[in-house]
């Protein structure tokens, strides 16, 4: 089993309200990064739904499962800002993906050229023009 560090090197925050049907395949793009040493912190922004039964039902010591009242995604990412540790944080929508290897592109980059920020492109994919987010 992971053991998660004392100080993760990433964390992704995740809001989500309402996004039970896409919550869990999001949450897996970022538990298959190619960096590990990660923590995700889910925002359930007061969903309605099967969100929070979804996000329930994940197992792993890398996440953290916060549940509000609904304010909207701006202050739910805030609250995710407030819980994160991590040496760099990321931002992904509860209803977009990750390539299985973004944030390891995306540290070296940071890292190589001393950069405070850094960002990717996407693709939309699917019916609901769902987004996976590239290097």
């Amino acid at each position: 089993m992971y053991e998660t560090p004392a100080y993760p090197l990433v964390t992704t925050i995740i809001p989500t309200y309402n996004f039970g049907k896409y919550v869990v395949q999001a949450i897996k793009s970022v538990q298959n990064q190619t960096v590990g040493n990660l923590e995700i912190i889910i925002i359930d922004d007061g969903s309605t739904d099967d969100t929070e039964s979804r996000i329930e039902e994940i197992v792993d010591q890398r996440i953290i499962k916060i549940k509000i009242e609904h304010s909207g995604v701006s202050a739910a990412r805030n609250v995710g800002l407030n819980n994160a540790r991590g040496v760099y944080v990321g931002f992904l929508d509860a209803d977009d993906l990750w390539a299985p290897n973004k944030l390891e592109k995306q540290i070296a980059l940071a890292e190589s050229l001393e950069l405070g920020a850094v960002f990717t492109n996407f693709k939309r994919f699917g019916i609901l023009h769902l987004s996976v987010y590239t290097f």
